[in-house]
């Protein structure tokens, strides 16, 4: 479904003079996740923050945000699974993911991602994601829309 990303590293910021004793992942203001040739902005706070607690969600939200704004592509698919992995039941990641893979009409990726959340995530943003999601994908096609289960009055 999606691979680990073929380059993930800290960078330091722009312009920034490094002085005896730092390295290049040294947590400078401003410093750069460079995710396959993407560069996501993390501050000290955010980056931090994640090494002393992985389930921040705080930092995943901000990470969320920021990974918004990149292209779908298999390293962003794997910072949003990184994320589900801490957090399986949270809408909020669940509906940026869907969101992200519609976006840019990655259809296949989208329906598996519809496979694996509908039936844990009962929440009504993600039902109403999918509803659309089926009526924007076939249009003219009503009569074979069907869900990935037997009945949606089965969940109610």
């Amino acid at each position: 479904m999606y691979s680990q990303p073929k380059r993930l590293t800290l960078l330091p910021p722009p312009q920034s003079k490094r002085t005896k004793g730092t390295t290049p992942a040294s947590l400078d203001a401003n410093s750069l996740v460079q995710l396959d040739g993407h560069q996501l902005t993390l501050d000290d706070q955010s980056v931090i923050s994640f090494l002393c607690d992985p389930y921040n969600p705080e930092f995943w939200s901000q990470t969320l945000e920021r990974v918004s704004y990149v292209p779908i592509n298999d390293s962003v698919r794997y910072i949003y699974e990184a994320c589900l992995r801490l957090f399986p039941l949270s809408v909020k990641c669940w509906k940026a993911y869907l969101e992200h893979e519609i976006k840019y009409h990655q259809h296949s990726h989208t329906k598996d991602l519809f496979d694996r959340c509908l039936h844990h995530v009962l929440h009504v943003d993600i039902y109403t994601l999918y509803i659309d999601f089926i009526r924007n994908t076939q249009k003219g096609q009503e009569d074979e829309v069907c869900f990935p289960f037997c009945s949606i009055q089965t969940i109610l």
